[in-house]
């Protein structure tokens, strides 16, 4: 904006999603009440990142964004950049001490649908209705929406997997071990809590193998 010199034009940088904040964007389009065009900006294409969450969120809020653009500025960056981000990214992963930051959920309306239908859950499939199954799709909504949060480094690359690979935490005889289970993103919940149940049961009689803890 700034070399550009241009006056016309207002950004808003969007820092959080949840809870959406509805009433502080209402308030800043409010603003530019005589904007020809209000555009939704990110890295990622269309069908990637935020947009369709806050496409969602924005019109049941009557919210008008008349398009999405995606910003080109990775597709004009030097190789020798690119390299250099990857680098950074394995420097601040080697040598930075990482924070792990604990946010409050509601979390009523899944202690709801476990009261009501656990029994007729356990009769149908066998297999109790815990919470990670809804902690376990609920990650792979999340990385659907934001698909660079299940990103990983290999050389001077980054790659985005197509698909959920979720580590468990599971009790076997020397503590504690993270088998994986595969593709949850096309998983029911009975079908992640009957996989959970059966890492379980392996980790117990000590047959986990290398395979099952390699994501």
């Amino acid at each position: 904006k700034e070399n550009l010199d241009r006056k016309d034009i207002a950004i808003v940088r969007v820092e959080q999603l949840y809870p959406f904040p509805v009433k502080q964007i209402k308030n800043i389009v409010a603003k530019y009440s005589s904007a020809s065009t209000v555009l939704w900006v990110q890295e990622e294409p269309v069908n990637m990142g935020a947009w369709s969450f806050i496409h969602q969120k924005l019109t049941q809020e009557e919210i008008s964004i008349k398009g999405v653009k995606k910003v080109e500025k990775m597709e004009v960056v030097e190789e020798t950049e690119k390299v250099k981000k990857v680098d950074d990214y394995e420097a601040v992963k080697n040598q930075t001490a990482m924070l792990t930051t604990f946010n409050e959920v509601d979390m009523s309306a899944i202690l709801a649908i476990r009261k009501q239908y656990k029994d007729a859950f356990k009769e149908k499939f066998d297999v109790s209705l815990g919470f990670m199954s809804f902690f376990t799709k609920a990650i792979t909504e999340a990385i659907y929406l934001f698909p660079q949060i299940n990103s990983m480094i290999d050389g001077e690359k980054i790659l985005i997997p197509d698909y959920a690979d979720i580590g468990i935490a599971v009790s076997g005889p020397k503590g504690l071990v993270v088998p994986v289970i595969r593709n949850a993103e096309i998983l029911s919940l009975a079908e992640i809590e009957q996989k959970i149940k059966e890492l379980a049961e392996k980790a117990r009689a000590n047959r986990i193998t290398l395979e099952e803890m390699t994501q």
